[in-house]
């Protein structure tokens, strides 16, 4: 288990702890096919786990929630700092015409500190941040990494 310490790293972008209850971690991975779905986690700062899946673009999703101590998402946050987060470019584009998209964003507030749109091969950084979103999701809520919920995560 993740140590729950979160004196060890600062959190990205000059976040502080009384921050975390405004945060909203994003991980969505669709296609650019017509018509083809999506899935998403959503991670709150208050240790809220969201996931939706949708078969078409315009289906009503399914979703599942559960929880996590919210000190976990500051450790992820910390994790997704030291993969670098604050540094990755904003975009990195497909030169294919159809591609499967991942896109992360963190908000706080409303406000976008952070949008990466991923629509090639992934570089490990991006990868190990993926992952350990989906860990943590799946620490709240199980489907998100047990093979029977996400088509696409």
């Amino acid at each position: 288990m993740l140590p729950t310490d979160t004196t060890q790293r600062p959190l990205p972008f000059r976040l502080t702890e009384a921050d975390l209850p405004d945060i909203i971690l994003r991980f969505r991975v669709s296609s650019t096919k017509l018509f083809s779905g999506y899935d998403e986690i959503l991670i709150r700062g208050n240790g809220q786990i969201g996931l939706r899946t949708a078969l078409k673009r315009d289906s009503e999703p399914t979703m599942r929630v559960g929880s996590v101590d919210p000190k976990l998402i500051a450790r992820l946050l910390q994790y997704l700092s030291s993969e670098g987060l604050e540094e990755w470019d904003e975009s990195y584009p497909s030169e294919e015409r159809e591609y499967v998209g991942k896109l992360l964003t963190l908000t706080v507030r409303d406000q976008t500190l952070k949008q990466v749109s991923m629509c090639q091969p992934e570089f490990s950084g991006f990868s190990r941040a993926c992952g350990a979103i989906k860990l943590v999701a799946a620490m709240g809520a199980p489907e998100a990494i047990n093979g029977e919920f996400f088509q696409r995560i």
